[in-house]
């Protein structure tokens, strides 16, 4: 009991490190990290009442961590593509207020008050790079992020020219959109087209060995099975690869 008691402790401390590194990042809130936290220490006192077997408590007391860092990960790339499909959005907004007469530093901070938090927090990111120069923040953001903190960085130094450079900026961002679009289009068909080939390529050869059988034509389905597989790689690798010249 003493050691699982130990191990309990040593599981909690491990899991309040994490969740602390979490806050300070701005991932979760208080009340959410506190829901996780309580959720893992009932979790942990329910279990011990159950199973008194050492290494399926070490495996409870420390699997959780591993589940949780994970979900951190695909909680970041959620949150950094809705960024992304709403800052067209956002930037709009901020070109707006500009309109009305307010400087780029002055509108933006407005922006970041309006926005939800988990975009507030990319946004603050930009911000600090931006007005304050920390530069160590922008080498842990994506390209998108940082393509978007060079535009910034000129407007905020030359004040004369940031309204239509934003402006420009924000027409880019459009096209690309639009061209994004037309991509994805083009990519439903292909796997589409993919699908359909690769339905009759089998019906064919299941129709060839039934009939004629595997072992007199072995050497011959098995090259037909491999320039297949060639192809389909080769389509599925290419296919994140379309450009669209403007």
């Amino acid at each position: 009991m003493l050691i699982m008691f130990l191990i309990l402790i040593f599981g909690f401390i491990t899991a309040k490190r994490i969740l602390r590194e979490v806050f300070g990042q701005n991932i979760l809130t208080k009340k959410q990290m506190t829901n996780f936290g309580t959720s893992y220490v009932v979790l942990l006192v329910s279990f011990s009442y159950f199973s008194t077997h050492i290494i399926a408590f070490w495996a409870l007391a420390f699997f959780p961590h591993v589940i949780f860092s994970i979900f951190i990960v695909l909680l970041k790339q959620f949150r950094r593509k809705k960024f992304e499909e709403r800052f067209e959005e956002l930037l709009s907004l901020l070109i707006l207020k500009m309109k009305s007469g307010k400087g780029f530093r002055n509108s933006f901070s407005e922006v970041i008050s309006e926005c939800p938090r988990p975009i507030q927090r990319i946004l603050i990111d930009i911000h600090d790079v931006v007005v304050f120069s920390q530069q160590s923040n922008s080498e842990r953001l994506s390209t998108f992020v940082q393509t978007i903190i060079l535009e910034f960085v000129e407007a905020d130094h030359a004040p004369h020219a940031a309204l239509k450079r934003l402006q420009g900026f924000r027409e880019r961002l459009k096209i690309q959109s639009d061209f994004r679009r037309k991509s994805g289009q083009v990519l439903k068909q292909i796997r589409l087209q993919s699908l359909i080939l690769s339905g009759i390529y089998f019906a064919l050869l299941f129709f060839v060995i039934g009939k004629f059988g595997f072992e007199s034509n072995q050497q011959s389905i098995l090259l037909s099975l491999m320039f297949f597989g060639l192809g389909i790689a080769f389509i599925f690798n290419k296919r994140g690869h379309i450009k669209w010249k403007l």
